[in-house]
Parts: C-alpha cells; sequence; structure tokens
C-alpha cells in the first residue's frame, strides 16, 4: 500500500493486493457484532498495522507477505477461487479449517497475521476501554482515535517516534551524563570504554568510574525519559524500545518470541523489576562441571551492594492485584507455598506494565539508578552509537570503531574512533557473540555464539465469574516456588488486552468472546530451567539469527507445568482455562486436563516465550571450553572484559537481572585490580 503521510513523504510496505488480503482476513478474523460493533476503519486498523510493520524487522514482514499469498491462493484448492472473492461465509469456514489445522507449517504462517491483526484492533483506545482497560498514563496518546498526526518518515517509510529530550526529573538523575551525538567525525582516547548500557554495562560503568577511572559508554539505542512512558500507549512504547517491535523469535521447534530490550537501559528497561540472587545449585554446578571457584560466599557481598542500590523489596500489599490474589488463594488451598515477588521498585504505584517502561519511574532501571550515579563519578554515555568492530595487536585491544545513528531512520552518521585501555563488551547475549566474531576475537575455543540458553516459558488463561482486574498492580507480583528443584518457578503475569488478545490462539468467536470477559481472566506461568543448547549467528544487517530447539525434558515439565496451573485455576474457581497448546484451545475441567498425557502433545504444538537468553560467551577456565574466564576476561586478551549475562554456563532457572549485576560488579573490581571483593 502506497500512501502519503502528514508531511508528504511516500512510503510503501506492502502492495495494494497485499491489503486487500490482510483485510479481508482481519475483517473475518475480528468479530465486530461481539465487540461493540467498532469497525475496522473506526480502529484505524491500516494505520497500525503499517505502524507495527515499519518498527519489525525486514524477515518478519517477509514472513507476513509470504503468508498473506499463500492463505489467498491455498483457496483454489478449495473453492476454485481466491480467499478474497469467497462469500462471508465460505471465509468463515476457511478460517477456522486454517485455524482447526494439526499442519506445523500453516501454523507457522497463520499465526504471525493473528498477531498483527490482534494487535493493531486491540490496541485502539475506545476498544481496549470498552473491555475495561485504560492506559494508565494522563498524557496524550497518538494513536488514540486518529493515525499518528505528524509521522516521522523512516528508511522503509511509515511511522517512527523521535526520542523526547529529557525531563528535569531525569537531568537531576544524571542526564548531564549524556553526550550529544556529534555531526562529524570523532577520535578519542578513554581509559576504559564500555559498550552496552543495560544491567551489566551500567554497573561496570558506575564500579569503574567510582573507583576513580575515566569512563565512556556506548549505547545502540536511544534514551527514552519519562516522558515518553507517560505520553505514549504501551503499544507505542512496545514498539520505541523492544528491539524490533518485540518479535524477535528463535528458530527451531517450537518457534519461540525472544523479545530484548533496545535503548539506554537495556532491557532492563523493559522487565518486571524481578529480583532473584543465583541458587546455590547453580555455583556447585559451576564448579563441578566448569571448573569455576565461585561460591555463595564469595559472591553474597555483590549481591547485597546491588540490592542496596536497587532499594530491592518484597511487593507490597497495596499494589498487590487480584490476579496475585487469587492464584495465591488457590496455592493455600493446595498447600504450595507461595508469596511476593522481590523487585526493584520502591514507591511503585501498581500502574501494570512495567514492561513497556515504568510511567511513575518508580523501577530502578539502570536509567534511573546505575548510569545516574556513574554519571555523578565522571561516566559519560553516547546514545545512538553502534560499535562495528573492536581491533586488537596480538593480545590487547587497541581501537574501537564505531558509528552514529540517525534516530528516525537508523542511518549511519559520523564516525567514532576510540583509542582505550581497557574494554568492556556487555551488548547482551545476542549482541555480543555478534560483536566479538566481527572482531575476530575469542574464536579459538568454538564456543562463541553457541551454547545458548532463554528459559521458556508457558502460561495459562482462566475465565471466571468474579470479576479479577488482573490489570491493576504489579502485573509479576507473586511466585509458587514448590517446583524450584524439578526446574519449573512459578510467576504471576498480566498483559494490557492488545496484547493477551495475541497469546490466545482460538476461532474468532471464542476468541473475541474470552477477550470480552478481560475484566474476569486471570493469567499466570512459569519459566523452565532449560538444559537445551541453541546458539547466535549474524544475520541480514548484523541481526542476530537464534537457533533453539525444546528438548524433551523441557516439553514433558511444559506439560506438568501446565496440570499444575490447570489445578490452580480450577482450585480458584475457573470455569475455562486456556493453555498455550495450539493443538488444545479449551479446558473445562481439572480431570479434562489430567487426562491429557505427554504424547499427546508435541514440542511443535507449544507456544512460548523466553526472557533470558544467556551463555553465548560462557565462562570457564579451560580455554578450550569457554570464551572467558572467571573473572569475565576474554581467554587470551590483556584489556578486554565481557560482562553480561552471555558469560553465564548453564541457565539459573530465576529471573537473571540480579545476578548480571553483582558479576559485573565483581568484574569492575576485577579491571581495577586486585582481589574482588565488594566496596562500600
Amino acid at each position: 500500500m502506497s500512501k502519503l503521510n502528514g508531511q508528504g513523504t511516500r512510503f510503501k510496505v506492502l502492495s495494494q493486493r497485499s491489503w486487500t488480503i490482510l483485510e479481508a482476513f482481519a475483517s473475518v478474523l475480528i468479530t465486530e457484532r461481539l465487540l461493540k460493533n467498532i469497525s475496522l476503519e473506526k480502529a484505524h486498523f491500516k494505520e497500525r498495522i503499517l505502524f507495527s510493520l515499519t518498527h519489525c524487522s525486514p524477515q518478519l514482514r517477509f514472513t507476513l507477505f509470504l503468508a498473506l499469498w499463500i492463505f489467498e491462493l491455498e483457496a483454489y484448492r478449495i473453492y476454485f477461487k481466491a480467499f478474497t472473492r469467497l462469500s462471508a461465509e465460505q471465509r468463515d469456514r476457511y478460517l477456522k479449517k486454517w485455524s482447526h489445522s494439526r499442519s506445523y507449517c500453516r501454523y507457522l504462517l497463520f499465526r504471525p497475521l493473528h498477531v498483527f491483526v490482534y494487535a493493531a484492533y486491540y490496541s485502539n483506545h475506545e476498544i481496549s476501554a470498552s473491555l475495561g482497560f485504560e492506559e494508565p498514563h494522563d498524557g496524550y496518546n497518538m494513536l488514540r482515535d486518529h493515525p499518528p498526526p505528524n509521522p516521522f518518515p523512516s528508511r522503509e517509510g511509515g511511522f517512527k517516534i523521535s526520542p523526547l529530550p529529557l525531563g528535569e526529573r531525569d537531568r537531576e538523575r544524571g542526564g548531564s551524563g549524556i553526550l550529544d551525538v556529534p555531526e562529524k567525525d570523532v577520535e578519542m582516547k578513554v581509559e576504559v570504554c564500555v559498550i552496552g548500557s543495560g544491567a551489566g554495562g551500567a554497573v561496570a560503568a558506575k564500579e569503574l568510574a567510582s573507583l576513580g577511572h575515566e569512563v565512556l559508554i556506548l549505547e545502540e539505542g536511544a534514551l527514552f525519559s519519562i516522558e515518553h512512558f507517560k505520553n505514549l500507549s504501551t503499544m507505542e512504547r512496545n514498539t520505541l524500545i523492544y528491539r524490533d517491535g518485540g518479535m524477535t523469535t528463535t528458530i527451531g521447534v517450537p518457534m519461540i518470541l525472544l523479545p530484548t530490550g533496545k535503548g539506554v537501559g537495556g532491557t532492563t528497561v523493559i522487565n518486571s523489576g524481578t529480583c532473584f540472587k543465583t541458587p546455590k545449585k547453580v555455583f556447585d554446578r559451576w564448579g563441578k562441571e566448569f571448573g569455576l571457584d565461585l561460591t555463595v560466599e564469595l559472591m553474597t557481598p555483590f549481591f547485597k551492594k546491588v540490592e542496596k542500590t536497587l532499594d530491592v523489596q518484597p511487593v507490597l500489599d497495596k499494589v498487590f492485584g487480584g490476579n496475585d490474589r487469587m492464584i495465591q488463594g488457590a496455592a493455600s488451598k493446595l498447600h504450595l507455598h507461595g508469596g511476593p515477588l522481590l523487585r526493584n521498585a520502591p514507591g511503585c504505584r501498581g500502574s501494570g506494565v512495567c514492561i513497556f517502561g515504568c510511567p511513575a519511574g518508580a523501577k530502578q532501571s539502570m536509567e534511573r539508578s546505575y548510569l545516574p550515579l556513574a554519571f555523578k563519578a565522571g561516566a559519560k554515555l553516547y546514545p545512538l552509537c553502534r560499535v562495528d568492530r573492536i581491533h586488537r595487536r596480538h593480545e590487547r585491544v587497541y581501537r574501537i570503531d564505531a558509528r552514529f545513528v540517525d534516530p528516525q531512520t537508523g542511518a549511519p552518521k559520523a564516525g567514532l574512533t576510540i583509542y582505550p585501555e581497557k574494554v568492556v563488551v556487555a551488548c547482551g547475549t545476542l549482541h555480543s557473540p555478534l560483536l566479538l566474531k566481527r572482531s575476530r576475537i575469542g574464536l579459538e575455543s568454538g564456543q562463541l555464539g553457541k551454547n545458548l540458553t532463554v528459559h521458556p516459558t508457558a502460561k495459562m488463561v482462566g475465565v471466571f465469574d468474579e470479576v479479577i482486574d488482573g490489570h491493576k498492580g504489579v502485573p509479576q507480583a507473586s511466585q509458587i516456588a514448590d517446583f524450584e528443584p524439578e526446574g519449573m518457578m512459578f510467576e504471576s503475569v498480566f498483559f494490557p488486552p492488545w496484547l493477551l488478545a495475541t497469546s490466545i490462539f482460538h476461532t474468532q468467536e471464542k476468541h473475541a468472546e474470552i477477550m470480552r470477559a478481560f475484566r474476569r481472566l486471570g493469567v499466570y506461568g512459569f519459566l523452565v530451567h532449560d538444559e537445551s543448547r541453541g546458539r547466535v549467528m549474524g544475520g541480514p544487517g548484523g541481526r542476530p539469527v537464534v537457533f533453539y530447539n525444546l528438548g524433551q525434558r523441557e516439553k514433558e515439565l511444559f506439560v506438568k507445568g501446565l496440570k499444575i496451573l490447570a489445578r490452580l485455576f480450577f482450585s480458584a474457581g475457573a470455569r475455562k482455562v486456556y493453555p498455550t497448546v495450539r493443538t488444545i484451545h479449551e479446558i473445562t475441567s481439572l480431570e479434562e486436563m489430567e487426562k491429557i498425557e505427554s504424547r499427546h502433545i508435541r514440542r511443535r504444538d507449544l507456544e512460548s516465550a523466553a526472557f533470558h537468553p544467556l551463555g553465548t560467551c560462557r565462562m570457564g577456565v579451560d580455554p578450550g571450553m569457554s570464551v572467558v574466564d572467571q573473572n569475565m576476561r576474554v581467554h587470551g586478551m590483556e584489556n578486554l572484559w565481557v560482562a553480561d549475562g552471555s558469560v553465564f554456563p548453564t541457565s539459573l532457572g530465576v529471573n537473571p537481572q540480579i545476578t548480571i549485576m553483582a558479576f559485573a560488579a565483581r568484574c569492575a573490581e576485577g579491571i581495577h585490580g586486585g582481589e574482588a571483593t565488594a566496596r562500600e
């Protein structure tokens, strides 16, 4: 479709024929008569779809294009004419046939269409409000009742939101450490260059700056201030602060959604704020299998220091929502041990949108906590700065090549050449190995980019008679830890309507029925301590291509975990539950769920997301089997360290942000010299 935006810029994302197919598909999928007759046109469906498409990866756009045309043309096999030429009744039957198909290939093509259509429709303010959801802010919503009034052209065309200037509250917290993007090429010498500003990079930078080192942080993403989180909808914020709009996906069986953050503060900006220490059994395993001399006793001072800085405390009762109360009550009936999670969000107001950036500024993500402290200690940060390559001479890094990027188009601007004395790579598990590979560093062991773990997750949605209002309060506020020794950690979760709609796979009428019950829905999930291993490779445009297959052990845990969730939901009074299994649409009793055996569910039937990629630059004492040593220095290099989740040899079984921060603090002490002991 080609169209002029408000500034006269012409863009084209899909052809007019492709848009026709998509509209025909959406007109069947969205059952308007059940949703207060809000039409696709009134919901500004086209503009919302375009907004999403221009921020996802080119590979995903191609997948959507391919799916549309296969869906259009396969109708010939049944009706001897294209889908867009079918009657309304034929379209409805055809869509249901695809929904119930057990073909995995059909599902892989069909599911992205669901996701884009439902996200675009249910993100409309009037529709979400009719379901009982209000965006937790008082600001102007760009997509609320009309298309974006002042879109920015992007490289592919479409809309791009410009980063807002720092507000006064942000400047008070150290915003002066943010450097302006230069117009001309720059060369400079620095003592320590930290690449990345997330959980690892921000902590390492703060600790090194506090110890008197000159520190420069480079961050590919932009700084999004608290004004963004107040004035934009959750869908818009999702587009801004997630890489590729949060649509990064693994290649394997099943395909797993793997969203990560992009911006100053990294993924800490969009996580739930949950804070777990590394379990003792994980340290014990690392010692036995990888020879690492790391213990709970050694790391405890670093954990304490991080927790103090972030003001970690249990979720308070006043922001403990109905979703958590419902499940925790059921857990008590079943004699399970639940309770509030520890979080880094003092002053939390229970806005319920932690994973889209905290609109109250309560969550102590890196741009609200460690980075301001780093700036006060003298550190500086260049946002919108992408590192292309690290150059070495023998065992030392001597030069870093980077370039600034335009925030609207992503196009390269001025170049930056840095001559550092020391370098800390903290780009995250998906990007750190790609930077090292491009730089021909860390290749000797053959382990770079391998050993990926992801903590695959599953969830269940339950429908109740009474109002739950799961969107009110902290969305991830409670846990059930009884099954952690087996490899499952149960935690609460909840989403705005547009995101919840994308996670329900059902026929169009049933889907609309479930969404109409939004205020009566409960959601709970679990993550799996995975033993499966994947790998990360470089793809087009430098994007990571992630390969990961779920193992048989993990599948068995998924089935067991879903049965446990069913017991919890039915014990709490649920009338129906909807597991994240594409071949099991609805369960109406616990007996029905208990009859489902593992052999009835294949790995490719599971719908999963994962949030904690780890391991691609793994730590070990043997240079032939690892990328970094236990001090996180790259084997064979004198002045290069990796300080992010990529160094952990196995998955943790719990949310890893505190572990990453504690290890980054220890790494900084090691760089400074002497014993790695936490300093006050």
